[in-house]
């Protein structure tokens, strides 16, 4: 079986693809299978948040694409930049997944943080 322990973002040719959610996009070590069924174990020396065109260096000299699997999101708006500020210091203190724009907060979907 394959083991990848080193990320690179220089690469030409991708031999495979992994599609990933967010949680599984931020590991150190776990058993992963690409979208064309190769088996790889990734086995970083420590969690790394991998993003859309990473590539995973297999020690065969094979790279799999990751690729962020669209997710559901909500977009969080305040009455005001106040509020705003206010709501993502709450978003944050839940150590939420956030992409914090001038006017919005776009988190996953969330049924108890929508309430």
């Amino acid at each position: 079986m394959a083991i990848c322990n080193t990320i690179t973002r220089h690469y030409h040719h991708a031999d495979g693809q992994v599609t990933l959610d967010h949680d599984a996009r931020h590991r150190r070590r776990m058993m992963l299978t690409s979208d064309e069924g190769v088996m790889f174990l990734l086995d970083l020396p420590q969690a790394q948040l991998l993003r859309t065109g990473d590539g995973l260096q297999l020690d065969d000299g094979r790279v799999i694409a990751v690729i962020a699997r669209p997710e559901p999101l909500m977009e969080v708006r305040g009455r005001d930049t106040r509020h705003l500020l206010s709501l993502a210091w709450q978003i944050g203190n839940r150590h939420l997944a956030a992409q914090i724009e001038p006017m919005r907060i776009l988190i996953r979907r969330d049924h108890v943080i929508r309430e």
